[in-house]
C-alpha cells in the first residue's frame, strides 16, 4: 500500500464554506415566477413579494463552481464575487442608470440578488438593428441628459 498523496486529494477533502452571509428565506417572502434567462453561473426569474404583489427580477447563482479538482481558493474567490457584486449594489442604490437592489438571499445551493425588474427586452439585442442617437435615447428615457435616464426605463422604437 503506497503512502503517497496527491495534491488533489488534499483540496477535495479541504471543504469551503459556501456562506455568502445573507438571509435565509426567499421562498418566505417571495414567490418565484417565470424565468427570464440564463448565464454561465445561473439563472434569472421574475419573483413576485407575497406582500404587495410588486414583481422583481431575481438572479440566482449556484454558489458551487462545477469544476472537477477545483482548487479551495477558486471556489471561494467565486463566493467572493457573489458578496462584491452584492455590496456593490448596495452602495450604488439610487444611482442613475444602475438597477436598484432590493436585497439578497440564499440557500444552500444558491445566492439570490433581487433587483428591480426593468421591463422593455434587452437593449443590447436591439442595437444592431437600428442606430440610436444621442437624441433620440434621451427622448425614449424621458429624461433630459444625464440625470434622467433611469427614471422611465428602456421603452424601445
Amino acid at each position: 500500500m503506497s503512502s503517497r498523496v496527491d495534491e488533489w486529494d488534499l483540496q477535495r477533502a479541504k471543504e469551503v464554506n459556501l456562506d455568502c452571509g445573507f438571509r435565509r428565506g426567499l421562498t418566505d417572502k417571495y414567490e418565484i415566477g417565470r424565468s427570464l434567462g440564463e448565464g454561465g453561473f445561473g439563472v434569472v426569474h421574475i419573483v413576485r413579494a407575497r406582500a404587495t404583489g410588486t414583481e422583481f427580477a431575481c438572479k440566482s447563482i449556484c454558489k458551487r463552481l462545477d469544476v472537477p479538482n477545483l482548487p479551495p481558493a477558486k471556489q471561494e474567490q467565486h463566493l467572493e464575487n457573489i458578496r462584491r457584486e452584492v455590496a456593490i449594489l448596495r452602495k450604488l442604490r439610487g444611482t442613475l442608470n444602475v438597477v436598484y437592489l432590493e436585497d439578497a438571499y440564499e440557500d444552500d445551493a444558491d445566492a439570490h440578488i433581487i433587483m428591480e425588474l426593468c421591463r422593455g427586452g434587452e437593449l443590447f439585442h436591439r442595437i444592431g438593428k437600428r442606430q440610436y442617437g444621442e437624441n433620440t435615447v434621451r427622448r425614449r428615457r424621458g429624461g433630459g441628459g444625464l440625470g434622467g435616464e433611469r427614471q422611465g426605463g428602456w421603452a424601445g422604437p
